[in-house]
């Protein structure tokens, strides 16, 4: 190997260890998954019983605390996404240059 391709399998490793690392977050916290399902469930039930409404009697019970929840876990599944898309990009970069050389 040349020092840039030590440089870039380093690199390599380093985000599937960062992606390891927060996948195992995202993975085994069922409890938040089950939170977000069950906030979704209620949105969703609110949503679908407002159709039926007139506008001016539509109303959604949603509390700030719900909104921060269900925002945290979207920020996290981002992040996760993000990750794993920058992995599998580096891991075909890296892998088209170890077999080249």
């Amino acid at each position: 190997f040349n020092p840039d391709e030590k440089t870039k399998l380093y690199e390599a490793m380093k985000a599937k260890a960062l992606l390891r690392e927060r996948a195992l977050t995202f993975a085994f916290n069922s409890r938040t998954g089950n939170q977000v399902k069950a906030l979704l469930g209620k949105l969703t039930t609110q949503v679908e019983e407002n159709k039926s409404l007139e506008p001016s009697e539509r109303k959604l019970e949603f509390d700030m605390e719900e909104g921060r929840q269900l925002k945290m876990f979207l920020e996290l599944f981002i992040e996760t996404m993000v990750n794993l898309e920058t992995v599998m990009g580096r891991d075909q970069e890296a892998g088209s240059e170890c077999k080249v050389s």
